[in-house]
């Protein structure tokens, strides 16, 4: 990967890497970055540490600065400005880096400064001199991203070079044709996986990335984005497509040529609205977790609708993409027969080697089976699938509480456990319900609460990112229980639809 990089920045010098902040950035210009934030880190990072932070800021540095770690030998933590501060220095503390870069000087809002060295990208110095590659192990952590964990506690997925690689050689097995005139839009936080899918294969090829800044709606800029600018290849969830839906009368995007969907249930009729918009784009509904390093399998939606595969409105996952392994198990994690319902699990070299520093929860989410004369590791991805006789994986919801909210993870017992033992509330339940378009909203019951609800609400906002804040605190006096005296979520649920809340 870092060696094609070097040929696109020769190749390409001159051309447009990055469009952001409406400035255009070219590949000599992010060669020259790459080179001086990467002394910058090789003079200051700790030789008994690999990683480093970085702020994740919509700017041209911080792309750079994600770059010139690994040109730098290391791996980055991307520290997202728009979570809480005290769940950034957790992530800090996880990750045992001593080092942050910012292209912002003052971060005192973002994480403690205090406790770490931190260190300004913005106007170095920049040194006439070709990019080297250093010489980094296939298992090097290049990434690692915290997703939300039922305990409370962020979960770190490492990503290695191999996995990295495993998933770009799966990419370009897909047979999109691209080079280095297509545009790329680039809509999300760092945090979130399906942003190397929006940048890593443009600035391989050497095609120019339109990054959505600062945005305040940030549905609507990337519209506006994609409108101006003819983008053509551009990787969403569906909850953007879902919010842009009062403007798809008047949209159409006649260049885009590639539309991935993906984080979250893409329905059929959301599909079906949106490819009106986009006459000649191929349409994926692409999923796969963290795990699996952005993306494992897709499904390319038929232009006949007739033909196209869904259970309860929901669009097939499709089909695993290359050096991945999909198989579906059942509670003995023994394989089932196709067409029967069962776990789908993951094995290939796009899939992590486990989680930072959580050697339990590792044991519970991967085990090895023998296949095709050779033990493989898989891992277990919480979803319920079933698979067609023509190989298709068809999606069936989850086995525990984990939901995606706007394409981001939530551990919904994590809203539950902060609250519980803040507040001293015994009964307290988080669930997600849909609404007409589709769009999941997270509403927090609490038994026999007297307090504020605002002040539970103000609690959340220092704690958790803004995704997982609930739509809605609901108190109720006692918790419907089910016949085996747990609590009755059905019934929560309805009392959700009931009162139209």
């Amino acid at each position: 990967m870092l060696n094609n990089l070097i040929n696109t920045f020769e190749r390409f010098g001159e051309r447009n890497a990055l469009f952001v902040k409406e400035q255009y950035y070219t590949y000599h210009q992010l060669s020259e970055s790459i080179n001086a934030i990467k002394d910058l880190i090789k003079d200051n990072v700790d030789p008994n540490n690999s990683l480093i932070g970085i702020v994740a800021l919509d700017d041209f540095e911080t792309y750079a600065s994600f770059l010139a770690a690994w040109f730098a030998g290391v791996g980055f933590v991307p520290l997202n400005p728009k979570i809480p501060y005290d769940r950034n220095n957790r992530i800090i503390d996880q990750s045992d880096i001593s080092l942050v870069l910012s292209s912002k000087t003052d971060i005192s809002k973002i994480i403690d400064g205090t406790k770490i060295k931190v260190i300004c990208t913005k106007g170095l110095t920049i040194k006439a001199e070709s990019l080297s590659v250093p010489a980094i192990p296939d298992n090097q952590i290049m990434t690692i991203l915290f997703t939300s964990g039922s305990t409370g506690i962020p979960k770190g997925v490492p990503m290695t070079l191999q996995n990295i690689n495993a998933t770009l050689d799966s990419f370009w097995d897909l047979g999109y044709i691209l080079n280095e005139n297509d545009r790329f839009l680039q809509m999300f936080e760092f945090t979130f996986d399906m942003s190397m899918l929006s940048y890593l294969p443009a600035f391989l090829i050497g095609a120019c990335v339109y990054s959505i800044a600062d945005a305040k709606v940030k549905y609507l800029a990337a519209i506006k984005m994609m409108q101006l600018h003819d983008i053509t290849f551009a990787a969403m969830v569906p909850s953007t497509l879902a919010f842009s839906k009062p403007y798809f009368n008047e949209l159409k995007l006649e260049k885009l040529k590639y539309s991935l969907i993906g984080g979250e249930p893409f329905t059929v009729k959301l599909a079906m609205e949106w490819a009106e918009c986009v006459p000649n784009a191929t349409i994926v509904n692409i999923s796969g977790p963290t795990e699996t390093t952005m993306a494992c399998m897709g499904y390319t939606l038929h232009k006949d609708w007739a033909k196209n595969k869904a259970s309860n409105g929901i669009l097939a996952f499709g089909k695993p993409w290359k050096n991945t392994k999909a198989i579906l198990v059942d509670e003995q994690l023994k394989l089932v027969s196709d067409g029967e319902l069962g776990e789908l699990c993951f094995s290939g070299d796009n899939v992590m080697n486990g989680y930072w520093k959580m050697s339990d929860k590792n044991n519970e989410v991967f085990f090895v089976m023998n296949m095709d004369r050779k033990e493989c590791r898989f891992y277990r991805t919480g979803d319920m699938a079933y698979r067609d006789q023509e190989g298709d994986y068809m999606t069936c919801g989850r086995t525990d509480q984990q939901v995606k909210i706007q394409g981001h993870r939530v551990e919904l017992a994590e809203i539950e456990a902060l609250v519980r033992e803040h507040f001293n509330i015994m009964q307290v339940s988080a669930l997600v319900n849909k609404d007409s378009e589709g769009i999941s909203h997270i509403y927090l019951f609490v038994e026999n609460y007297v307090g504020t609800l605002q002040h539970v609400t103000d609690y959340l906002k220092t704690k958790l990112p803004w995704y997982m804040i609930p739509n809605e605190i609901i108190t109720i006096k006692n918790f419907p229980l089910n016949v085996n005296g747990k609590i009755d979520r059905k019934a929560l649920i309805d009392n959700v639809i009931k009162h139209g809340i």
